[in-house]
């Protein structure tokens, strides 16, 4: 684990992570006639690490890898 040093009197810095590549692949994968973002948000999912559970616990492998080119 990596983190930056930061003085009392400065702001801690925010790193905000992009997943929108996970989110838009999901309206081409499909489970039970329904694609996965239409899935995630019936079962009120917020968080990836809830989709990877999900996938987990359906799949036995939570599948979300960046395709390399």
């Amino acid at each position: 684990m990596c983190a930056p040093i930061v003085a009392p009197d400065e702001p801690a810095p925010i790193r905000k992570t992009d997943y929108s590549y996970y989110y838009e692949s999901f309206k081409r994968s499909f489970y039970e006639n329904k694609n996965f973002q239409e899935l995630i948000k019936d079962l009120d999912i917020k968080y990836v690490h809830e989709v990877q559970h999900f996938l987990i616990d359906k799949f036995q492998d939570n599948g979300l890898r960046i395709d390399t080119y």
